[in-house]
């Protein structure tokens, strides 16, 4: 998990909130590229920077979202030059080696899993590669996330994940990392208007 992370309180309503700020700018920034057409490709927990800029005296204390790590980038609308990303984000459509896929739809996916683990201090799973054994993934397609998340506990003893995440937050995951891309929710932007 990553340090920014980390420095949060544990997964429920006030980590959430402590969130908010951060997951609005997220989903701005990204969603302010596929507006100029480009799509990350990778957005991971690991390809956020937080900036914190101080006000005079140290009041006023913002935190800036900054996406890094552009390498794996596509200005295409349809990609099919193989996977990109880690194995734990990468959009399950991504796989299938006779269609192309909508980096764009596969971004919003990446970006649920990054909502998750934020929230969670977890992956929901550990890859969505169909022969890697990850039997949380598979679970999560046959059933769908919602159920998932009613099964699947924060620690081995403690309360499901539907228990601790807010309704809010169940359906905004539900959506963002919905397994058809057909289905999925976007950021609003123009190209699916």
């Amino acid at each position: 998990m990553h340090t920014w992370c980390r420095k949060l309180s544990r997964p429920g309503c006030t980590r959430e909130s402590q969130l908010q700020p951060v997951v609005r700018q997220l989903f701005s920034a990204c969603r302010w590229l596929h507006e100029l057409g480009i799509a990350h490709r990778d957005l991971s927990l690991e390809n956020v920077l937080l900036h914190r800029c101080h006000g005079s005296g140290g009041a006023n204390c913002e935190v800036h979202v900054r996406l890094c790590d552009f390498a794996m980038c596509s200005l295409e609308r349809s990609c099919k030059d193989g996977v990109r990303g880690k194995r734990s984000y990468q959009a399950p459509e991504m796989h299938l080696e006779e269609t192309a896929y909508d980096p764009f739809l596969a971004d919003a996916f990446a970006l649920g899993v990054l909502l998750y683990a934020a929230a969670a201090q977890d992956y929901p799973w550990n890859s969505t590669v169909p022969d890697a054994s990850c039997d949380r993934f598979r679970y999560a397609q046959s059933v769908g996330f919602r159920k998932f998340l009613e099964l699947k506990r924060l620690r081995k003893k403690g309360p499901t994940m539907a228990q601790v995440f807010s309704e809010a937050l169940v359906t905004l995951l539900e959506g963002l990392m919905h397994m058809e891309p057909e289905k999925r929710l976007t950021l609003g932007e123009s190209c699916f208007m």
